[in-house]
């Protein structure tokens, strides 16, 4: 019976705190109300008080600052502790405190507020006196100036503020005297009328606005003394002594001039290191080989480190410190470049919206780049005029999606493969379709590649189609008939090229790459060395036997033989190494390798494999120069390979997702890539920085490509709108 009894008592006892307990907070809430309510009623009186005393000079700008922020803290938090400090100080400050002239408006207004003090009918001073009245402490509180407190009167610019009765200091008003005083009147109260709005009004505007001005004030640089603007003027005067500039006797080296092939370009000159810039040694050895200034080619010039397997292929800024550090005696490799000079696109010339669904392709005509090509999901291909920015023709007729659009080297038709199963040709100057569509394949069609210009029997264009079937067809193109079926791939076919030699090359996701005899339709080599399926493979005449007949200099033969006899001196100028035609083929696989061939010297036998991505390597292309291999991974890099022999160059680093495709431009010295990132991006292909970056894409960038002419970019991706870039 007492546990029971205790346990109750305790319980009640309990009960009894909480209840006390519940009281207590209930009372210390409607006690934190009454304060906030009261806080509120009292801080619109508390802020024009405030301001008054600013106004009538009884505080400094500082002052007013540190105050006008106690004012916003107890305001904010409904501390009424803190509004009666506040109250409090505004009434010593209203009844008379003694406060130094010197201090009363300090600050920006310092140049429009001048006090004085005005006794009956006397002039009022302009400035302080000389003799500064007296102040009289009253016991009402009230501070009087002299004997006549009603009448004390305060000057703003000859504007005078007169108080209209001594006994009520808070209901004080101000007369204006002049439209001067009316304007800056009316200036200051405009800074603070924010707060006597109807809505209760910001008290965080106007402390930003102080703020601001406080912080842009403490910012800025003072201006220079007189010490300095005094130094300045003699240093302007005084002669600079050039000679320590000038550059020292450095000695001489000799110089030993190699091509790409090894051969000797030129006899050993000796050169002053005073004089060794790139452009005097370019320039040099053009005078050697005996050209004209018109004819002139600039050089690119490595330097081979020997005995070791490195190769400096930017030219050093110290070149002495680099051939004394390794001892290198006889530079250089000197690689002629373009003699024309493309520029990095700058800017998005056009955004062209049409295409339904994402685009998978693009290409520019090998004309001009006044045309370009593109491939859709939607079942349809467009040209477009880059020119105006607007559709040229819609090239409707396929009921799958337009995987791939290559233009025919002469640029008069254009080829299209779908995954309906069918290739279609096109006239790019109607939009109507030339001829059937080519039928044939069992499955999806992968990839085109047009017959080299040079190459063409009897003007007649034939056509390689690779399919998702594992078979290659040769089509000829007037007649709409298969010429050769060229099967044996175990996997699908994704991509092919037509060489200059006769040659087909075709990769397959069986690992293998297949070199074939265009004419005979039978197989000459077959690379066997990847270890997962062939992504993408490019040849080191791409360029060229894309573009036939057309270069920078804009000239065209007239007659057929001569267009023909053109298009192969540009192809045998691209493919040949070491004075022999070398037609060199680079394959990119899923097993995030790449392999370098050379069929016609080498076989089977890989020149070189290309280590260093991490991860698949999506497409691979060869600079128009055939010295360089660009690589685009899903690594997020994209990498530059010597195309000689293979050897590693740079790594571009930019991009923060895959990379999807890259396109050179035509001199060889730009190149640009697309990404899952959204963005296009232009490198400097010879020290590989970053030379512009373009954003303007809403989504993923499937399909880049630069025209041969080199003044415009076109891209495309999964936001369906076409974009062309221009410098």
């Amino acid at each position: 019976m007492g546990v029971p009894v205790v346990l109750a008592t305790m319980a009640a006892c309990g009960s009894i705190v909480t209840s006390i307990k519940s009281s207590w907070e209930l009372r210390r809430m409607i006690k934190r109300k009454q304060e906030a309510r009261e806080c509120d009623d009292e801080a619109p009186y508390i802020f024009r008080r405030l301001r008054r005393a600013y106004y009538d000079g009884l505080m400094s700008t500082l002052e007013y600052e540190q105050w006008y922020e106690k004012f916003l803290v107890a305001k904010v938090e409904k501390d009424m502790t803190g509004m009666r400090r506040i109250r409090a100080h505004l009434r010593i400050l209203e009844n008379g405190a003694p406060v130094a002239p010197y201090r009363r408006s300090r600050g920006i207004d310092q140049d429009r507020r001048r006090h004085s003090v005005s006794y009956g009918t006397s002039q009022p001073y302009v400035d302080f006196p000389q003799e500064r009245p007296s102040l009289e402490y009253h016991p009402n509180g009230r501070a009087n100036v002299g004997t006549r407190p009603d009448q004390f009167s305060r000057l703003e610019r000859q504007a005078t503020y007169s108080l209209a009765s001594s006994s009520d200091t808070l209901s004080r008003g101000r007369s204006r005297s002049t439209s001067v005083g009316q304007q800056f009147r009316g200036q200051n109260e405009r800074r603070h009328d924010s707060y006597d709005s109807a809505d209760g009004s910001d008290y965080y505007s106007e402390k930003k606005h102080y703020r601001g001005r406080i912080r842009k004030m403490a910012t800025v640089a003072p201006p220079p003394s007189k010490r300095q603007k005094r130094e300045e003027i003699e240093r302007t005067q005084t002669q600079q002594d050039v000679a320590p500039l000038l550059a020292t006797d450095l000695g001489s080296f000799k110089a030993n001039f190699v091509d790409s092939d090894g051969n000797q370009m030129a006899d050993v000159i000796e050169i002053n290191f005073a004089d060794a810039t790139e452009k005097n040694v370019s320039t040099l050895l053009n005078t050697l080989l005996g050209r004209d200034r018109e004819d002139f080619t600039p050089y690119r010039f490595r330097i081979h480190i020997p005995g070791k397997d490195v190769i400096i292929d930017q030219y050093p800024a110290d070149l002495l410190g680099l051939l004394q550090k390794h001892g290198v005696t006889n530079p250089f490799d000197a690689e002629p470049q373009a003699v024309f000079k493309v520029h990095a696109v700058s800017r998005l010339a056009h955004r062209i919206p049409g295409h339904g669904q994402p685009i998978l392709t693009c290409q520019f005509s090998p004309i001009s780049s006044s045309r370009l090509a593109t491939g859709s999901g939607d079942n349809t291909a467009r040209i477009w005029d880059t020119d105006s920015g607007t559709p040229k023709h819609t090239l409707k007729g396929h009921i799958g999606w337009v995987l791939g659009v290559n233009w025919r080297p002469d640029g008069k038709q254009l080829a299209t493969c779908s995954m309906d199963k069918t290739v279609r040709i096109w006239d790019p100057e109607t939009g109507k379709p030339f001829g059937q569509e080519l039928k044939g394949h069992a499955k999806w069609v992968l990839g085109l590649a047009w017959e080299p210009y040079h190459l063409w029997r009897d003007g007649t264009p034939r056509l390689a189609s690779a399919s998702k079937d594992g078979t290659c067809r040769i089509w000829v193109v007037n007649t709409g008939r298969t010429e050769h079926v060229l099967s044996g791939h175990k996997g699908s076919v994704s991509c092919v090229r037509w060489g200059g030699t006769g040659m087909i090359y075709t990769g397959s996701h069986d690992k293998s790459v297949r070199v074939w005899d265009a004419v005979k339709g039978t197989l000459v080599h077959n690379f066997t060395a990847h270890g997962h399926w062939i992504n993408h493979i490019a040849l080191s005449s791409d360029h060229a036997l894309r573009t036939a007949y057309f270069d920078h200099t804009q000239e065209v033969p007239e007659t057929e033989e001569g267009k023909r006899e053109k298009a192969r001196e540009r192809f045998e100028k691209a493919a040949k190494i070491q004075g022999k035609i070398a037609e060199r083929l680079v394959s990119a696989s899923d097993d995030f390798t790449m392999y370098l061939w050379d069929p016609t010297n080498n076989g089977n036998k890989p020149v070189a494999r290309l280590l260093g991505h991490q991860n698949k390597v999506n497409q691979v292309q060869f600079s128009p120069d055939g010295t360089l291999i660009a690589s685009a991974g899903w690594d997020n890099h994209t990498k530059l390979w010597n195309a000689r022999d293979g050897k590693f160059l740079k790594s571009l680093r930019g991009h923060v997702a895959p990379v999807y495709q890259c396109a050179w431009s035509a001199d060889s010295r730009l190149l640009v890539t697309g990404s899952k990132d959204c963005t296009l991006k232009v490198w400097n292909a010879r020290n590989g920085n970053l030379a512009m970056d373009l954003p303007g894409h809403e989504d993923e960038v499937y399909a880049v490509d630069w025209a041969a002419d080199g003044k415009m970019v076109g891209s495309g991706g999964k936001d369906r709108a076409v974009r062309t870039w221009r410098n």
